[in-house]
């Protein structure tokens, strides 16, 4: 299997992959926008040689490996006193990467770097959400 993965990985073709353990859930791999779809046919049946009965899916994401690496370093780049947590996974229905990010507050800087990203490359979970007519903190 890595043999096949790792250019693909090293390439940033290949962006993110879950395989299931067994029939009931369905297996995920996303490309990079752009990429050659010919090198994951392969990657598939060297899936389907090595976990027979487990499906897998490629799903062509809305980003390349930059945008990915270019929002994940905007993240980075937010005040740490704002941060809560940074990641990485799947939207909802399992078909493109995403970051995500627990912040505090959204405070108009980080709504400024936040809408400079590419739409749906990021999801936020803000753990405190303003009130009207109450003045943002310091």
């Amino acid at each position: 299997m890595a043999a096949v993965e790792d250019p693909l990985f090293r390439s940033g073709d290949l962006l993110w992959r879950f395989l299931a353990h067994d029939g009931q859930v369905r297996g995920a791999v996303i490309r990079q926008r752009g990429s050659d779809p010919k090198p994951f046919d392969e990657l598939l049946q060297v899936y389907a040689q090595e976990r027979p009965g487990v499906p897998v899916t490629v799903h062509e994401s809305r980003h390349t490996w930059q945008e990915l690496e270019d929002a994940q370093a905007a993240l980075v780049g937010l005040p740490d006193h704002q941060k809560a947590s940074v990641g990485m996974g799947l939207n909802q229905d399992g078909t493109d990467v995403r970051l995500t990010v627990g912040l505090l507050y959204p405070t108009e800087e980080i709504l400024a770097t936040l809408n400079d990203l590419p739409e749906g490359i990021v999801h936020v979970n803000y753990l405190v959400r303003p009130v009207r007519g109450v003045p943002e903190p310091a």
